[in-house]
């Protein structure tokens, strides 16, 4: 409700938003970057999950029988999830702090409904790619599922609000 309140105001251009096309720019570029590490990170968790290995063995038995290359499946969803949750952390949270701040809550209680707020957004925005990125490197051990084949799959199978799958969760 405060996130919409928050955007409906921005909109009526009650007050104005401070967020410089150059800082969102580079702090999803840093997003990005930082996905260069979690990727493969991430598809070993997810594969550790369908067995009894221990992580490292997980991820090196996938390595040789897959090749180094395909542990970066899943990188464009997770550059993408990545880019914007770090830019919404980044750029969203203190315009949240500053409007809790004029409606009278101390720097205390706004920068907690800043990082709130701004954690639900960014996770709003980014769980369609997070989904689709956990989609491809569930199947990385058996076939090579590329970005737009795993959109169309969960689509197919859950219609649009399939990409929305395990949000509350997050």
């Amino acid at each position: 409700v405060s996130a919409n309140i928050y955007i409906f105001n921005i909109i009526q251009g009650k007050f104005n938003i401070h967020v410089s096309k150059e800082k969102f720019f580079s702090s999803f570029v840093a997003g990005n970057i930082s996905s260069l590490v979690s990727v493969p990170t991430e598809l070993i968790l997810v594969q550790q999950q369908k067995t009894n290995k221990t992580f490292i063995s997980t991820g090196m038995d996938f390595i040789k029988t897959h090749g180094f290359k395909r542990s970066y499946t899943g990188l464009v969803g997770t550059a993408i999830r990545t880019g914007f949750v770090s830019s919404g952390f980044i750029t969203l949270m203190p315009q949240f702090k500053f409007f809790a701040q004029q409606k009278g809550y101390n720097n205390e209680s706004a920068s907690i409904f800043g990082g709130v707020a701004a954690g639900i957004c960014s996770t709003v925005l980014s769980h369609p790619f997070d989904t689709i990125k956990t989609v491809q490197q569930n199947f990385a051990d058996q076939v090579h599922l590329k970005f737009t084949e795993a959109y169309r799959k969960i689509v197919n199978d859950g219609r649009y609000l399939g990409l929305f799958k395990g949000v509350l969760a997050r």
